[in-house]
């Protein structure tokens, strides 16, 4: 006798165990819709809450930088005073991103260049504390520490910044200046030997350049 028993396709298999984990699907979200509603209801306000997070960051960046845009315009026009204030207003309230440090670095040098030292070296020490050292900013601050104990003449922290300068930044565009105010530094500390010791170092490092004649200038002064 030829059976009746009917023997399953694969496809027919296929559709018989997707039926029995949808079926098995629907009887847990019967059990535990609660749950499942609190759980999708916490999702998707997270959801929300990052994406209402983000929107902020970015508005916020954006009018720093903006208040940063507009201080730097009254820079370049000369007005002083202005720019002061609003670089002051950008670092009170964003000290914290990028558009803070960037005002710190502005005001640091506004005061540098007004001879204001001891508020630019303020301003700098707070900037060095908040940026790492491969942030582009890093070496110019670091390089008005220097300039400004070295105007102060405190030979001795200027000494210390150049030679961190150095140290941290052996190849970049200020090194050769940092170089020389170094060599200026030892020469005005009477350490003579140093001070011939960095301005051998510039020479050959830099021959026919504009920093070498200087060094040269500078080893013709130097009399041990």
């Amino acid at each position: 006798m030829r059976s009746n028993r009917h023997e399953m396709t694969r496809h027919e298999l296929k559709q018989d165990k997707f039926l029995f984990y949808l079926n098995k699907t629907f009887a847990y979200m019967g059990k535990y819709k609660e749950k499942i509603i609190i759980f999708s209801v916490a999702f998707v306000a997270i959801v929300i809450a990052a994406a209402s997070f983000n929107y902020h960051k970015r508005s916020t960046e954006t009018n720093a930088y903006n208040a940063l845009i507009n201080a730097k315009a009254h820079l370049d026009k000369g007005e002083f005073k202005k720019a002061e204030d609003e670089l002051k207003q950008v670092i009170n309230k964003h000290i914290n991103i990028d558009a803070g440090t960037e005002a710190l670095f502005y005001l640091a040098s506004y005061y540098f260049n007004n001879k204001e030292y001891d508020k630019c070296l303020e301003l700098t020490d707070k900037a060095l504390k908040k940026i790492k050292k491969k942030n582009i900013l890093y070496p110019k601050l670091l390089s008005y520490q220097g300039y400004c104990y070295e105007q102060q003449e405190k030979y001795d922290y200027a000494i210390k910044r150049y030679n961190e300068f150095i140290e941290n930044f052996p190849n970049i565009y200020l090194t050769p200046d940092i170089y020389l105010a170094l060599a200026r530094c030892y020469d005005k500390q009477n350490i003579k030997d140093k001070s011939k010791e960095i301005i051998k170092i510039i020479i050959e490092k830099y021959p026919n350049t504009i920093w070498a004649k200087k060094a040269e200038e500078l080893n013709e002064q130097t009399i041990i």
